[in-house]
């Protein structure tokens, strides 16, 4: 690819700013590259409890203040809270996937 935005793909620096690359990303995907992370590490959070670790291990891991601070983000994120994820396991499927939460359109352009 001999454009500019082929060479960027191929691992050349972009022509544009860091300011620029933030304004961009947010304008593409609607939400700022921090609220993807949290996203990410509520989904795994949610995921480990699922599997039976315990809160305390799973705020260790994924680097939470403390377990309100990671109820929280469950809460925002997911739409339940630890205790609802260990309890309904058996009941219900694991955490909804990327997809399933409306981001894939959003992150397609990530991966």
């Amino acid at each position: 690819m001999s454009t500019i935005k082929g060479k960027v793909h191929d691992g050349a620096a972009p022509r544009v700013s860091a300011r620029t690359l933030q304004r961009r990303f947010v304008a593409a995907t609607g939400l700022t590259r921090g609220a993807i992370r949290q996203i990410h590490r509520a989904r795994e959070a949610a995921v480990l409890i699922q599997e039976g670790l315990s809160a305390q291990e799973v705020v260790h891991r994924l680097g939470y203040f403390d377990q309100p601070h990671m109820a929280r983000s469950l809460t925002r994120y997911i739409g339940r809270t630890a205790t609802g994820l260990c309890s309904s396991y058996e009941a219900e499927p694991p955490v909804a996937s990327v997809q399933d939460l409306g981001l894939d359109a959003r992150l397609a352009f990530l991966g």
